[in-house]
């Protein structure tokens, strides 16, 4: 069952719905009580407040834990209970940190299709993320930031056409020295090549054109390389390196 923005549920402009990571004010409270209550607070009367908490419980399949209290339950129950809150009355603005916290691989299924129907409803998401992956799989317009400063802000589209001509090449080596080696000589190569690496693997994001010269050089070691286009994580991490190296 997905979000239904009926003519039943009274928007109130001013109301944020917000999911921190530990929700501290509910933990005392009854999950069938916290989503009635917040819906009368933001302007329901009863009978469309009890419905507003059953059809929220039966989207999020948590009927089960109506009357149980937040504090008795686990970190995955915890989550959906609490953006079942956070979502009491269609909130024009939702601020979500890590909503997927603890959320088996089924639960995160339903998250995002509730939020993307959510979305196509009127709303809009601020999400606080560090699983890049389900931010490029699930967004509009991306914030990168570090050390508390903005460091990019523009569309995923934006994003992604900028990293057209760039590549990222993995290498997984079966001998760590070698790599170290390999790893140093790129370091010292371009400043247009960004490299990580740990104990077995190295990352090097660099142009397009450089791609053949690189992938020769690797191939004298032994390993596994592997070739695509940058990834969200793959241009945050470059961006990291980028600051360290101005530092």
């Amino acid at each position: 069952m997905g979000i239904d923005v009926g003519s039943s549920v009274h928007r109130l402009p001013s109301v944020v719905g917000y999911l921190p990571q530990r929700p501290w004010a509910l933990l005392e409270h009854v999950v069938s009580d916290a989503l009635y209550y917040t819906a009368r607070l933001r302007g329901l009367s009863r009978t469309a407040a009890r419905t507003e908490c059953d059809r929220l419980m039966e989207t999020f399949g948590i009927e089960s834990l109506g009357r149980k209290r937040f504090e008795s339950l686990s970190g995955g129950e915890v989550r959906l209970c609490a953006l079942a809150v956070a979502l009491v009355a269609h909130p024009p603005l939702l601020i979500l940190d890590e909503p997927t916290n603890d959320l088996a691989p089924e639960k995160r299924v339903i998250l995002w299709r509730v939020l993307g129907e959510w979305k196509q409803g009127g709303g809009t998401v601020l999400l606080i993320s560090h699983n890049l992956l389900e931010v490029e799989q699930n967004v509009d317009r991306v914030v990168l930031m570090h050390q508390g400063r903005i460091q990019h802000a523009e569309t995923l589209r934006s994003l992604q056409e900028q990293s057209v001509g760039w590549r990222v090449i993995r290498f997984r080596a079966l001998s760590s020295p070698v790599l170290e080696n390999a790893v140093n000589v790129f370091l010292r190569k371009s400043d247009q090549i960004h490299v990580r690496h740990d104990r077995s693997q190295v990352s090097i994001t660099c142009p397009t054109h450089m791609v053949e010269e690189i992938v020769r050089a690797l191939s004298v070691y032994r390993g596994d390389i592997e070739i695509s286009p940058p990834s969200l994580e793959d241009l945050y991490m470059q961006m990291l390196t980028s600051h360290d190296t101005l530092r």
